[in-house]
């Protein structure tokens, strides 16, 4: 019987920091979504939230229209003119979310339409992978690869 107990306990203590687990990446894919978005209505708010401009460590990031950036800084400015454009449209879902501490990792995909360089409209479906860390708090982000699915 004491056994029995014991085994109960460790299952109900299991299931307790599953549930747990489960609602941070929930709370977190939320929070993510909501910076998504913000980028979809052209909220440079909901952009610089996530940025740590006093970062040390390093930021790494691919992005579909501008290659590869390093520095926050550059990540920033590389966005500009997204949010200084008055056409096309972002739209985006987090479709995987996890918390592991204070590091989290995401998955959204996305549809971005917008008229290029050549003065032709396009559809990119791409996926996003994007890595944070939260200091204080708040989340920052420290890593985002663009894969582009389709060029349609």
């Amino acid at each position: 019987t004491i056994i029995l107990i014991s085994d109960m306990a460790m299952a109900n203590t299991c299931r307790g920091l599953f549930l747990q687990e489960n609602y941070m990446n929930q709370v977190f894919k939320s929070e993510i979504q909501a910076f998504y978005d913000g980028i979809s209505s052209r909220n440079r708010e909901s952009l610089l939230k996530f940025l740590d401009f006093s970062a040390s460590e390093d930021f790494d990031s691919n992005i579909a229209t501008h290659g590869a950036v390093k520095t926050v800084e550059e990540y920033w400015e590389s966005q500009q003119h997204w949010y200084d454009g008055e056409t096309g449209y972002f739209t985006a879902e987090v479709v995987e979310a996890e918390v592991d501490g204070d590091y989290g990792k995401t998955v959204a995909m996305v549809e971005y339409s917008n008229i290029g360089d050549d003065g032709k409209m396009f559809l990119w479906k791409i996926r996003i992978e994007m890595d944070f860390r939260r200091k204080s708090g708040q989340w920052y982000l420290v890593r985002n690869f663009n894969y582009v699915l389709d060029r349609g």
